[in-house]
């Protein structure tokens, strides 16, 4: 792949699509072969040394955590200084069209909400590399059709 290359997986359901993004992010280890980014081998290297940053496509919302401290956890494991989180995280809620909910609790949220911060808290990182596993599916049509033009927007933007 090549620098800001948009790249997906296709196939059908159980062909193992899910399981090459896990690999790949090192939350699983391959039977086989060995896994690069960037030209460096990172097969044994352990999932938060690679790099990546991977939405799943059963996101997960931490009850006692509003909306900015959900997009700021990957940052704060990081040790990123506070303002350096701050305008991180008000910049990709202000993309995503979250900004006004960053201290609504989690559970008054809709679902595209969460969906929204779940791929915010992936995107706010400087990953090397973003995995993304289905994460529209979980959405009606119509919003997983704002989210696909959302993601189009994104990536012009971040050059993702």
């Amino acid at each position: 792949m090549l620098k800001n290359e948009f790249f997906c997986l296709l196939g059908p359901s159980v062909c193992g699509k899910t399981t090459t993004l896990r690999c790949i992010a090192g939350t699983l280890k391959p039977t086989k072969g060995e896994i690069y980014i960037d030209e460096e081998r990172v097969t044994h290297v352990p999932p938060q040394d690679r790099g990546c940053a991977m939405v799943f496509q059963f996101y997960v919302m931490f009850k006692d955590l509003d909306p900015f401290d959900q997009i700021a956890f990957p940052l704060k494991m990081h040790k990123v200084p506070m303002n350096e989180i701050k305008k991180k995280v008000t910049e990709i809620a202000e993309v995503l069209g979250i900004k006004d909910i960053l201290h609504t609790p989690v559970e008054k949220l809709t679902v595209e909400q969460q969906q929204k911060i779940a791929l915010a808290r992936a995107l706010v990182s400087d990953a090397k590399l973003y995995l993304l596993d289905e994460p529209l599916t979980n959405l009606d049509a119509k919003i997983r059709a704002k989210m696909r033009q959302t993601l189009e927007e994104l990536k012009k933007k971040c050059s993702l």
